[in-house]
């Protein structure tokens, strides 16, 4: 009985990112647009996207200048990213750099920093100095709460599965 739990909120993962992938590539599109698209209910992409809308990740727009004249009826609504939904950490450990940036959920560049390293650094000590970055960052009234992941960059080796064989400059 839990496998069907498990199973809908995987699909309900997946299809949030589907709809966020095609947003970014499409820009802004209607939900009929988005359920032709991704071979989707609209029922289950009205469901989607009032729920990403809530938790601040979408947000409806006018498809028609208000300004235009238009038929009258219903005034066509799109959907689109709101790039202030969510925010990302890229750091990056150089051989004499530290590089942090702050994307939004539009991958826009909002805030970098750049510290030149006069020696390479510990793992412990460029490990601290990204999570103090991050607290940095995150103590920012417009982020707080809002950045949901962190990706570390550092040049060596690794195998395919992601094991660590050498980072030379740590």
């Amino acid at each position: 009985r839990e496998k069907p739990v498990a199973d809908q909120t995987l699909a309900k993962f997946v299809n949030e990112r589907s709809i966020l992938t095609l947003l970014r590539a499409k820009g802004k599109a209607s939900r009929a647009e988005i359920s032709r698209s991704l071979g989707l209910t609209q029922a289950t992409i009205s469901r989607l996207t009032s729920a990403m809308i809530m938790r601040g990740l979408l947000r409806e727009v006018a498809t028609v200048p208000p300004e235009m004249e238009r038929d009258p009826g219903r005034p066509g609504i799109a959907i689109e990213i709101n790039p202030e939904g969510a925010y990302f950490i890229g750091a990056e450990v150089g051989v004499s750099v530290l590089r942090v940036v702050l994307l939004d959920l539009c991958a826009n560049v909002v805030e970098s920093i750049e510290n030149r390293l006069t020696r390479k650094p510990s793992p412990k000590e460029a490990a601290d100095a990204i999570a103090k970055e991050i607290k940095r960052l995150s103590r920012k009234s417009a982020y707080s709460g809002r950045i949901t992941g962190v990706g570390v960059t550092v040049p060596g080796l690794v195998t395919n599965d992601g094991f660590v064989v050498n980072l030379p400059i740590l």
